[in-house]
């Protein structure tokens, strides 16, 4: 029986940080035939972002009236990051504020011109896209660095991106397209919510895999075992991941003499995930099968 612990020394350097080596000690073991394996225990730091360049989900488009059927065409670009609802919300504010495209209300509240929220009730994304007038109504004021209003009164929009360019379309929900679909008819306010189920949380699911493991049952030969991320005490963004094992989920091993094992995190989907902080502690059981 041996009672091996993967950590952060044995992390491959790479960009992703989802292999990890362990080498024997003593050089290499002799694994005899008839045994078997399994996780008993893991904790995982929660560092994969959702959005990123990685999954190219990271950009779409937004038009500025300028005239009767002109417009001004900024390409947003996020940052890499995990963003819930209320902070992509945050972010488009503060993107308007950088790029000085809001107004000022009698109150000293920032008028923005596109807004995002959450829309529980609907499983859906909801996204409001404003009128710009041709001049500031009674109270309002704009920033220093205003780009002006149009000559005529129309609505901002939006374009998604084709999922060829970009993966952002799955993140909001919202197919690709330009949302209003006519701009240049649209003079009032524009409310959309998602036509898709929108994907927010790219990673649902942790899938261990382990070179010893030889499973004749799964597709992928060498599943070790998986956890949901909602099944953790604790599951938001930057807390540790914690696994354990209740029940005997042994999986067969292949028998040999082995110098290492290699261990590779991935998700639901078996696609590889980039975890920022290697920091993590598999303890794998390997034992003779009981008959």
């Amino acid at each position: 029986m041996y009672n091996i612990i993967v950590n952060s020394s044995h992390v491959v350097q790479n960009s992703l940080n989802n292999n990890y080596n362990y080498q024997f000690k003593q050089g290499s073991v002799e694994i005899p035939e008839n045994c078997e394996c399994m996780i008993t225990a893991a904790s995982i730091p929660y560092s994969f972002y959702n959005i990123t360049q990685k999954y190219n989900n990271n950009q779409f488009k937004f038009y500025y009236p300028t005239g009767t059927n002109t417009y001004t065409a900024f390409t947003i670009i996020i940052p890499d990051g995990f963003y819930i609802q209320s902070t992509f919300s945050s972010y488009l504010q503060q993107w308007s504020i950088d790029n000085k495209l809001y107004m000022i209300d009698a109150s000293g509240n920032n008028f923005y011109f596109f807004s995002y929220a959450e829309n529980t009730t609907l499983y859906a994304n909801q996204l409001i896209l404003r009128v710009v007038p041709t001049v500031a109504p009674a109270g309002f004021t704009t920033p220093v660095g205003f780009p002006g209003f149009p000559t005529v009164a129309r609505t901002c929009y939006i374009e998604i991106l084709a999922l060829s360019t970009s993966h952002f379309s799955k993140y909001i929900g919202l197919t690709p397209a330009t949302y209003p679909a006519v701009p240049v008819s649209q003079t009032t306010t524009y409310n959309v919510s998602s036509n898709i189920i929108p994907l927010t949380t790219t990673v649902n699911n942790l899938v261990i895999k382990c070179s010893l493991v030889n499973n004749g049952t799964s597709n992928a030969s060498d599943i070790l075992d998986s956890f949901n991320i909602g099944s953790s005490p604790q599951t938001t963004f930057g807390s540790n991941l914690n696994f354990q094992n209740s029940i005997e989920k042994f999986v067969n091993i292949s028998s040999g003499r082995f110098n290492n094992i290699s261990i590779t995190i991935v998700d639901q989907n078996l696609n590889d995930i980039a975890i920022l902080d290697p920091n993590i502690l598999i303890s794998i059981l390997i034992r003779k099968k009981k008959f």
